[in-house]
């Protein structure tokens, strides 16, 4: 099982710890979780795109974290590659059905 701290971060978590968390994983992404439950995903695009909009790094999680994210309830190679090759992400949360994290799957993980 992976370090899932390295993959967390808290909702009311500063973008420029976000960054380095991001950079810390070498997945591009970090999950956010507020209450012990994951509620957003934040990729390195999305920081990206938060600076060319002129935003600040004092920005918070929530405020550019993506809700609508790919998730599993098991780890599933086959419905896992699908998810990579269709969505183009490189980490996948798999959460139990309180959307609490038990593990994750990156790219590499399948290929």
């Amino acid at each position: 099982m992976k370090n899932l701290k390295k993959y967390i971060v808290k909702s009311n978590e500063k973008l420029n710890f976000v960054s380095e968390k991001i950079l810390s994983n070498n997945s591009r992404t970090v999950f956010v979780e507020e209450k012990s439950k994951i509620i957003g995903v934040i990729t390195e695009g999305d920081i990206l795109r938060s600076l060319i909009r002129d935003d600040s790094l004092h920005l918070f999680a929530e405020d550019i974290m993506n809700k609508s994210f790919k998730f599993l309830m098991t780890r599933d190679k086959i419905v896992s590659k699908k998810l990579f090759k269709k969505f183009k992400i490189t980490a996948i949360p798999i959460l139990d059905n309180k959307m609490k994290i038990k593990d994750i799957i990156e790219l590499w993980d399948v290929i």
